[in-house]
């Protein structure tokens, strides 16, 4: 599964270093719609779970969550966006379950490609930082 507990620090948080300088530009990207939080690493992970497995419950454990936190976060996305982006499955011989619907999956995409375009300026803007807060040259 995608979801990193207690993540500190995964490829595409948001962070660049700075050579050998021992300096790091950090930063954590979501996004919000007055004040309202849309879309974040944690939701973008639970999102992933229940594309990869099918399940909310599932989801839910493997990412150490309630379900029923994991269903309000479902539920809450759903509600702020125009198209659904989980849709629950009824039945069949496998039994029901949910999916992530094409909007789902492009929410996916689209995090994912503003937090390597929000890389990008991170590692471009940490050399300017260099000159103020680099290691002192030895003497």
């Amino acid at each position: 599964m995608a979801y990193h507990r207690n993540r500190k620090h995964v490829d595409g948080d948001g962070w660049a270093s700075c050579a050998a300088s021992g300096l790091r530009l950090a930063g954590r990207l979501w996004i919000e719609c007055d004040g309202q939080t849309l879309l974040s690493w944690k939701r973008i992970d639970l999102l992933e779970c229940v594309r990869d497995s099918g399940s909310i419950s599932l989801a839910a454990r493997s990412m150490g969550i309630a379900y029923r936190h994991a269903w309000e976060l479902l539920e809450d996305m759903n509600q702020h966006s125009r198209q659904p982006l989980v849709e629950r499955v009824v039945g069949g011989k496998g039994g029901g379950g949910t999916r992530l619907t094409a909007a789902g999956h492009e929410a996916i995409r689209r995090f994912h490609a503003v937090v390597q375009q929000f890389n990008v300026f991170l590692e471009a803007e940490c050399s300017e930082f260099l000159d103020l807060f680099g290691k002192r040259p030895e003497v």
